[in-house]
């Protein structure tokens, strides 16, 4: 298409050194050639158009000429970044269906390419089939009234322990994760143990999540701050949730407890807490290297001309005074105690992972210690 004489050409021998001096110094007429390119077919309306220049110029003359459907793109932009530019008019080129010879394009860079981490999908552990349950013949799949529906989903969220009742919301990703759980206070199988609970259950759940190997790693709940505390008021519902959000580059989770209204207004902020991930032969390390400071420091209790024995019966009735606590929560099985110094070596049984029977007696052998 030739803007000196506003036509398509197509004959040999008019192009050269006369026509480009005339093309510089003579008056052109771009869109009469702009139109003879659209009558002849060389421009159709599907036509991508790339300008060469140091910033686009002529694009906007050309969708006057031919309409605002034709695409123009540019090859450079004043004030804007030239690899930005040239990458988007690229992604443009290659999703409009043309063979992009992208070896060409990164030839000269070929050692600073670098493969894309992209998101991962998590659906191995969901499952899709529609179960034939309660009143499916009646409706048919259509949507339940809204208590029906809330029950469903409480009932089927992937993650519901005690302590942790019910998923709200979740984001996984390779990067970053965040999750957002809700428990009723008075629920019966609720944890007294609610903050270290949820804590670790979140973070394993996010772990598991991530489709990442986990054999070795150890959680660790660390820098438990506990602003206001939560406490149990009257009968119904009380709502408590965890937001937590993962960062698996520094490999930890942070975690914000909270207590909400019925209809979800966030209320009072109670307590923050993190969860580190670290290597268990680490933590067994540690233990060898100071194992042998505390064996010594229980064999010298049960030595000690001085000491005394205390049978779980009798704990507990110590602490009577103060709490009573049930037969499932009474994990010491017996206490020795030094008089003189306040030292105390337990024996716990039913050693569980997460359980509030472990975590109460560690407790439990603590307050023991204030009561003497």
């Amino acid at each position: 298409m030739s803007p000196l004489h506003g036509e398509v050409i197509s004959d040999k021998g008019i192009l050269g050194p006369s026509y480009l001096s005339r093309a510089r110094r003579e008056t052109v007429n771009s869109q009469a050639a702009l139109v003879a390119g659209r009558d002849a077919g060389t421009v159709k309306d599907e036509s991508i158009l790339v300008e060469i220049g140091a910033h686009p110029i002529c694009s906007k003359m050309i969708k006057a000429a031919l309409g605002s459907h034709i695409q123009a793109l540019p090859s450079l932009r004043r004030n804007e970044d030239a690899w930005k530019v040239l990458a988007k008019s690229l992604s443009s080129l290659y999703l409009a269906g043309l063979d992009i010879q992208w070896k060409k394009y990164h030839r000269d860079f070929i050692h600073a390419l670098r493969v894309l981490q992209l998101p991962s999908y998590h659906w191995d552990s969901k499952d899709y089939w529609i179960q034939y349950s309660n009143d499916f013949c009646l409706t048919k799949g259509d949507e339940k009234p809204a208590a029906i529906s809330a029950a469903l989903v409480s009932a089927n969220s992937m993650l519901s322990t005690s302590s942790v009742q019910r998923v709200l919301e979740q984001q996984l990703g390779d990067e970053k994760s965040t999750l957002v759980i809700e428990s009723d206070l008075h629920h019966p199988s609720l944890s007294s143990s609610l903050y270290a609970d949820i804590a670790l259950t979140v973070a394993d759940y996010l772990l598991q999540a991530a489709k990442t190997d986990t054999k070795g790693i150890g959680m660790d709940v660390s820098d438990m701050t506990v602003n206001k505390p939560l406490i149990a008021t009257g009968n119904g519902p009380q709502l408590v949730r965890a937001s937590a959000s993962a960062d698996w580059n520094a490999r930890r989770v942070l975690i914000n407890f909270y207590s909400v209204t019925g209809d979800g207004k966030k209320t009072v902020d109670h307590a923050i807490c993190t969860v580190d991930f670290e290597n268990t032969d680490g933590w067994l390390k540690e233990w060898r290297r100071n194992a042998y400071l505390i064996r010594s420091r229980i064999d010298s209790l049960e030595q000690g001309v001085e000491q005394g024995q205390v049978k779980r019966g009798l704990a507990y009735k110590l602490f009577g005074a103060l709490v009573d606590y049930g037969q499932c929560y009474q994990g010491m099985q017996e206490v020795t105690c030094a008089m003189q110094v306040p030292e105390l070596v337990g024996l716990w049984r039913e050693l569980f992972f997460t359980s509030c029977f472990l975590e109460n007696p560690c407790n439990q052998a603590e307050e023991l210690l204030y009561l003497r």
